[in-house]
């Protein structure tokens, strides 16, 4: 999965938590969706974007 896709699907777990006034863990997902978002600026930056070894934030096996 993409690090756009882990982005989005921290930003809707940001907007789930808030709703429900649960701040602690939409801080946990604020931080993900930064993560996601620097990963995709590095991988953007170094010309790597991810083949089928790719696994969650822009863990790659051998590389």
């Amino acid at each position: 999965m993409s690090n756009n896709h882990w982005a989005v699907f921290a930003l809707r777990d940001i907007q789930t938590a808030l709703d429900c006034d649960k701040y602690d863990v939409a801080s946990c997902h604020i931080d993900d969706a930064i993560a996601a978002i620097l990963a995709q600026d590095e991988q953007d930056a170094t010309g790597h974007h991810g083949d089928d070894t790719d696994v969650g934030m822009g863990a790659s096996f051998g590389s």
